[in-house]
């Protein structure tokens, strides 16, 4: 039954969804190097990160916002990582989204952890996370995605975590002091969609996290060197944060329902589908929900015995499929009549 569940999983990725209903707006905020080797990895980390955004979001420029340390000797400029900068950053996104929309934020750099406030160092007064708060506060989005790669970023768990936000960390704790590689990881693993863990043609930032976290440790092993990171994740509004393992996805890559953290990092996506522009709405929209009920059937895994969830898991996905496969023929006579 389970090799059946997972041929129907296959051929259903062969098909694919969603495509979003709720726009995403991206900050990258890439903090001050202290030095021209950090100066230059944040700028490249930061301009990849606009890349590979863009890419995924359909070179929608106006909906990723990118503030950066000026070049050395150079004036402050409107695309300089500053607190004002970044305050109208934040009101322009108070003023643009809506309580449905995504808002992702990116913190690149360096981190510190003095007087029980943390802190990413930019140019000019440090950027504390009483004022990311405030500014996160003010947004009419319900659903916000935090991803903090700098040094002693865990703390900024404790103090943003709440319900429909999720908080990615490169670090598990304030004294964890040395200079990440989390953003590296992060990155190689959407460039190269190895992120991609259930093969399904999206990125969640639940995947894109884990890979990341991953490729850290095994980077740090190859290197013959003691881990100096260890990511969190928290988004159940604990405040408390779990570390990334592979445990967070069952055999059927469902977030697994035991664990605390997992389940709405699951639910954004960095890279999503497209439908063919001629299929029909009421079309689309049965397919959504069919796999709603799949999820459902995903989450109730424990309450279930495996004869009764791999059943009702085959018949959710039987549907989901034929729905997909009604869908993907609209772009395919699309295709043959152009």
């Amino acid at each position: 039954m389970k090799k059946i569940v997972r041929i129907l999983c296959t051929a259903m990725v062969l098909l694919m969804p969603i495509t979003a209903q709720a726009e995403s707006y991206h900050v990258i905020l890439c903090g001050s190097g202290g030095d021209a080797e950090y100066y230059e990895k944040f700028q490249e980390w930061g301009t990849r990160l606009l890349n590979v955004l863009s890419r995924f979001e359909g070179n929608k420029s106006d909906h990723i916002y990118l503030l950066m340390e000026p070049v050395p000797g150079s004036e402050p400029s409107d695309s300089s990582t500053d607190l004002e900068n970044i305050e109208t950053v934040f009101a322009t996104l108070a003023e643009k989204t809506q309580p449905g929309d995504d808002v992702y934020v990116y913190l690149i750099g360096h981190g510190s952890y003095f007087k029980s406030v943390p802190k990413l160092h930019i140019p000019g007064p440090d950027l504390s996370v009483d004022i990311l708060n405030d500014h996160l506060n003010a947004l009419p989005a319900a659903r916000i995605v935090i991803i903090n790669a700098a040094s002693s970023s865990a703390p900024f768990i404790n103090a943003l975590s709440k319900p429909g936000r999720v908080i990615c960390t490169a670090t598990k704790s304030a004294t964890e002091v040395n200079a990440t590689d989390f953003m590296e990881f992060f990155l190689q693993s959407m460039e190269d969609d190895s992120a991609d863990m259930n093969k399904d043609e999206r990125i969640s930032i639940l995947e894109v996290c884990q890979q990341a976290a991953e490729l850290t440790a095994a980077w740090y092993i190859s290197e013959g060197l003691l881990a100096s990171e260890h990511a969190l994740l928290d988004d159940n509004g604990d405040g408390q944060g779990s570390r990334l393992s592979r445990d967070m996805m069952d055999d059927t890559f469902a977030v697994n329902p035991a664990l605390m953290d997992g389940q709405l990092a699951a639910t954004f996506f960095l890279k999503e589908y497209s439908f063919p522009e001629n299929a029909p709405a009421e079309l689309i929209q049965e397919y959504l929900e069919a796999l709603d009920t799949v999820r459902e059937v995903k989450e109730k895994k424990n309450d279930l015995t495996t004869t009764e969830y791999y059943d009702h898991l085959e018949e959710k996905l039987l549907k989901a499929a034929r729905l997909n496969r009604d869908i993907r023929a609209y772009g395919d006579s699309h295709d043959s009549s152009s």
